[in-house]
Parts: structure tokens; C-alpha cells; sequence
């Protein structure tokens, strides 16, 4: 891959006349030497030829009066659609203010409300009270057992 020469980037200031004279003089010297500046430069000049050559177009005497009514009416239209938008925003925030404010509310009374438990009756409570003295006799079974294991593992032995 070829480095590109160090005097490319001035060919083209040298086209448009923005060196100096002597920078000017030094990079037509180099392109006596070099072929790759020559054919920038011709690449340039041929299309700063064609540019030169395209016809100004001009616009009509009417552009800018009917540039500036159409820049205008978008205007326009673009202030009309802020100011229904700004309007219907600004129409429901009260609203939704109260709701925020009725929420708020209801949620700090369920919070600091006094949540009581269920009342039992009689029965049922005697109903608990016993399922969990079972389960209590149920775990004394089986210490029962454990505390009588060298007895039950001796039986075991002599019976095999």
C-alpha cells in the first residue's frame, strides 16, 4: 500500500489559490518530480472546470416570499398542536393529583389500621389444642422408642 505524498493535502489549496507564494512555489517544484501529485492535480483542475461551467441557477422573484408562507404556516400549525397538547396535559393534573391524594390516603389507613385476628370459637380452638397435644404424644412414641434402641437392636441380632 502506498503512502500517500505529504504535499497531497495542498494540492487542492494550491487550485483554489490559498498558499502562499513561496508554499505555491515549492508544491509546483515537487510535482515536477512527482507523478501521483501531477494526476491529483489534473483530477482537480478537470473537476473545478467542470463546476465552472454549470449554469447559476437563479430563483424566482417569488421564492422567497412563498419560502418564508410556507416556513410560517408550519409554524403555525406547530404552535396550534403545542398549545391543544399544553392544554389537554395541564387540563388532567389536577385530576390526577386527587387520585394520587385519595391513594395516598387509603393506603395510610390500611397501614395504620389495627388488622385484627380472627376470634376462634370454643370449638375450634379445642380442635388446635388438641392436633398439636397429638403431635406432642406422637414425638414421646418415638423417644419411647430410642430410649429402648439397645434393647430392640439385641432382639434384632438374636432373631437373625
Amino acid at each position: 500500500m502506498n503512502k500517500p505524498c505529504r504535499y497531497s493535502r495542498q494540492i487542492s489549496l494550491l487550485i483554489d489559490g490559498e498558499l502562499l507564494q513561496d508554499q505555491a512555489h515549492e508544491v509546483r517544484r515537487h510535482m515536477e518530480a512527482c507523478s501521483a501529485c501531477r494526476q491529483e492535480f489534473g483530477r482537480l483542475q478537470s473537476v473545478d472546470r467542470l463546476l465552472a461551467g454549470i449554469k447559476t441557477i437563479e430563483p424566482s422573484s417569488q421564492f422567497e416570499h412563498g419560502f418564508w408562507k410556507k416556513i410560517n404556516a408550519i409554524k403555525e400549525k406547530n404552535r396550534a398542536g403545542w398549545q391543544i397538547q399544553n392544554f389537554v396535559s395541564w387540563a388532567f393534573r389536577p385530576s390526577l393529583a386527587v387520585i394520587a391524594a385519595v391513594t395516598a390516603i387509603f393506603a395510610g389507613i390500611m397501614f395504620v389500621k389495627d388488622i385484627k385476628t380472627p376470634r376462634w370459637n370454643p370449638v375450634e380452638l379445642s380442635i388446635a389444642s388438641d392436633l398439636e397435644f397429638y403431635r406432642d404424644m406422637d414425638m414421646i412414641d418415638h423417644l419411647d422408642l430410642l430410649e429402648n434402641w439397645d434393647e430392640i437392636m439385641s432382639t434384632r441380632e438374636s432373631a437373625l
